[in-house]
C-alpha cells in the first residue's frame, strides 16, 4: 500500500507526510531515481525493491528509498566538472549555489521577474546577465522534469574575461605603434643612405655644368 513504515533524515528536513507524497509519485510513474522537494529543500533520491526469495518465489516487501540533499556542497562538485559558477534553481527557487551570495540573491530576483532560461537557438549569441558583482555569460540545463524539476544555470563571470582582453589589446596597439614607429625610424635612415649619394652626384654633374671643375 506504499505506506512508509520508517524514516531517517540526517537533518531532519524531509517530513513524513512529503515523504509520503513523493514515494507515491515515484512509485507510481515506475520512477528508479527523481527529485523530492519540500520547502525549499531539494532531494535526489533512488528507489529500489525489497524482494524476498527468488524466481517464481519471490515476492516484493516493499522499496527502499536512499538519497541526499542537494546542497552548497553538490553545486561546488559540479561547478569544479563545469569549470565555471554553477546555481541549481526549481520552483524559480535558488537551492544552492556557488555564487556570491548577493549574486544569487539577484539571480533569483531575476528569475521570479522572467529571466529566460536560454537561447532556444543555439546559433544565436549566447545570453549574458549583469549581477552585483560581476557581469556573466551563461547556459542552462534541465536536470529533471515533473512537479520537482531542476534547473542547472552554468555562469561564466565575465568581468576577469574583459579585463583580460582589454590589456591584451593595450598591448597590440602598443606593439603596432612601436612597430610603426620603428619601421619610419628604419625607413628614414635607408632612405637617407640610398639617396645622399645620389645628391653629390647630381650636385657634381651641376657643378660640373657650370664649368666648376
Amino acid at each position: 500500500d506504499k505506506r512508509i513504515v520508517a524514516l531517517h533524515s540526517s537533518n531532519g528536513g524531509l517530513s513524513g507526510e512529503a515523504a509520503q507524497r513523493e514515494i507515491e509519485r515515484s512509485a507510481g510513474q515506475g520512477e528508479e531515481a527523481s527529485w523530492w522537494y519540500e520547502e525549499g529543500k531539494l532531494y535526489w533520491v533512488f528507489t529500489r525493491p525489497i524482494v524476498a526469495g527468488s524466481g517464481n518465489t519471490s515476492r516484493m516487501l516493499g522499496l527502499l528509498a536512499i538519497g541526499y540533499q542537494v546542497d552548497t556542497t553538490v553545486a561546488d562538485q559540479l561547478a569544479v566538472v563545469a569549470g565555471n559558477q554553477i546555481a541549481l534553481e526549481t520552483d524559480r527557487s535558488i537551492i544552492a549555489s556557488t555564487l556570491p551570495q548577493r549574486d544569487a540573491d539577484e539571480l533569483q530576483r531575476r528569475i521570479r521577474a522572467g529571466l529566460q532560461a536560454s537561447n532556444p537557438d543555439p546559433t544565436l549569441a549566447p545570453k549574458t546577465v549583469s549581477l552585483p558583482t560581476d557581469q556573466y555569460e551563461y547556459s542552462t540545463v534541465l536536470l529533471g522534469t515533473g512537479p520537482s524539476s531542476v534547473r542547472c544555470y552554468v555562469m561564466m563571470p565575465l568581468v576577469g574575461i574583459n579585463n583580460f582582453m582589454r590589456r591584451l589589446n593595450r598591448t597590440i596597439y602598443l606593439l603596432a605603434a612601436s612597430a610603426i614607429l620603428l619601421g619610419a625610424l628604419i625607413f628614414g635612415f635607408v632612405a637617407r643612405t640610398i639617396t645622399s649619394p645620389l645628391d653629390d652626384l647630381v650636385s657634381g654633374v651641376q657643378e660640373l655644368a657650370k664649368g666648376n671643375y
